[in-house]
């Protein structure tokens, strides 16, 4: 009997220990820290997903980004593109990234937000200085997002220029000059 109840002891223990030698550790379980693996994964597929969406919608404005540069402020022309040539009236879209568009005068000590307006022929206005209104400096107070222009034939140059709620210019930072030709 004494030897029965060793022996049934001798296996007790070397099933406790063998069953502590397979249990997980702390470090094994990831509770200590993440696991790379997944969490570059998921990152991976966030990317990819950001890619795809800009592929497939946004290839101008994926050609003019500023690639993975956090707090980018600029503004693009969506439409047209660089040197296309058109007819008139001209369907532009205006792109802005890192800034709000809102109505002119609605507040304008607000530097977050802007409104744009397009320059034809011409360079843009510097910083700080308040855009003119004239025949080829075109106001888009409303917070208008695109237009149709009417250009006569020929190559003219687009200048996009964000400027806040009082028309003050944000400068060449936030401009953007495209040429097209219009061919009648």
């Amino acid at each position: 009997m004494l030897t029965r109840t060793l022996t049934l002891s001798f296996i007790t223990c070397l099933m406790m220990i063998a069953c502590k030698s397979e249990a997980p550790k702390a470090s094994d379980t990831g509770a200590e820290k993440p696991a790379p693996a997944q969490e570059s994964k998921s990152a991976e597929a966030k990317d990819k997903a950001t890619q795809e969406h800009t592929e497939h919608g946004h290839a101008e404005a994926k050609a003019d980004a500023k690639a993975d540069t956090p707090n980018v402020k600029r503004v693009f022309f969506v439409s047209p593109a660089n040197g296309a040539k058109v007819t008139s009236p001209v369907k532009l879209v205006f792109g802005v990234e890192g800034m709000g568009i809102r109505k002119a005068g609605e507040d304008v000590k607000d530097q977050s937000t802007g409104h744009h307006h397009i320059i034809v022929d011409g360079a843009g206005v510097a910083k700080g200085k308040p855009v003119p209104k004239d025949a080829t400096h075109i106001h888009y107070g409303g917070g208008q997002t695109e237009t149709e222009l009417k250009l006569t034939p020929g190559k003219h140059t687009l200048t996009m220029q964000l400027a806040d709620g009082a028309h003050l210019s944000y400068g060449e930072e936030l401009s953007a000059t495209i040429e097209v030709e219009v061919t009648k």
